[in-house]
């Protein structure tokens, strides 16, 4: 009796291991969860003078994402930013700045499009994926340049405000004067604008405050062409600020048109405008 039960135990145990396994589930054959991605709309400190906006997505998925494109979708330009041509490797958790340059504002329906504006952001992966994603704005970066830019629209339609071809300096050694001379030429439109003042730069500034340039300015649009001259001495004698500069011979203007709210343009210098700064700066300084 003892052999017959254990004979029968046997063939049960056979049983069982010849039964099928059952089918793996689609977890467990080791497919990836979906990807998923969170967005920035912002600019670095590099990207001012470049003209430069920066989709920044961030990898909230599980799995590496490979986006082979971006396209930011917002109504306040007059057409999309889009970032192609190359695979972008975000790991998971991790963010990677998308850099494109800055699309044309739509000025003639600022108001009301700013109003609304619903921007979105569509990434393409290398598998085919599409993503959409609601970026976030946590600057105001697209209103700022989107403001920025319609403003220097406006001031372009009532007056040409343009930077030297060349920088003229007075004095010898380190008393010597550096002098910007920018060019006002009007329009003839039927509109005024007003020049409050002019920023300091971390490499240039006013003699007069030691900081910023105090103006005040009003050209018309009927007005003969002029000049804006500024005298320049160091905002300080720092001769890593020159050789890190990125934004030091960019000048920015507070104006206002027809008497509206204030606003600020910028001027940048030209190359040869730029590099005669550094050698001004490296003769006073004397570095």
């Amino acid at each position: 009796a003892l052999l017959g039960g254990a004979l029968a135990a046997a063939a049960a145990v056979g049983m069982l291991g010849c039964a099928p396994a059952p089918a793996p589930s689609e977890t467990a054959a080791g497919s990836s969860a979906s990807p998923s991605a969170s967005v920035e709309v912002i600019q670095r400190r590099t990207d001012y003078a470049a003209g430069i906006l920066v989709i920044a997505v961030t990898n909230t998925g599980d799995d590496a994402l490979v986006v082979t494109r971006a396209e930011l979708d917002d109504a306040r330009f007059a057409e999309p930013a889009v970032v192609s041509g190359k695979r972008s490797i975000i790991p998971a958790g991790r963010t990677v700045d998308l850099r494109t340059p800055i699309p044309a504002a739509d000025c003639e329906n600022e108001a009301d499009v700013a109003e609304g504006a619903v921007p979105a952001v569509r990434l393409e992966t290398e598998d085919g994926a599409t993503l959409d994603v609601a970026p976030t704005d946590p600057t105001g970066t697209v209103d700022r340049l989107v403001g920025a830019a319609c403003l220097a629209s406006d001031v372009a339609g009532i007056v040409a405000i343009t930077p030297p071809e060349a920088l003229r300096v007075t004095g010898d050694g380190v008393d010597a004067v550096a002098h910007l001379d920018l060019a006002l030429d009007p329009t003839g439109a039927d509109s005024e604008v007003r020049i409050s003042g002019v920023h300091s730069t971390n490499l240039i500034a006013s003699p007069d405050t030691g900081t910023s340039w105090v103006l005040d300015r009003t050209v018309s649009g009927t007005d003969e062409p002029g000049v804006l001259a500024l005298d320049v001495r160091p905002t300080r004698c720092d001769a890593h600020a020159v050789a890190e500069d990125k934004v030091g011979t960019i000048l920015v203007l507070d104006v206002a048109v027809d008497g509206g709210g204030p606003g600020t343009i910028q001027v940048p210098m030209p190359d040869p405008v730029r590099v005669a700064i550094y050698d001004y700066l490296a003769q006073v300084c004397r570095y």
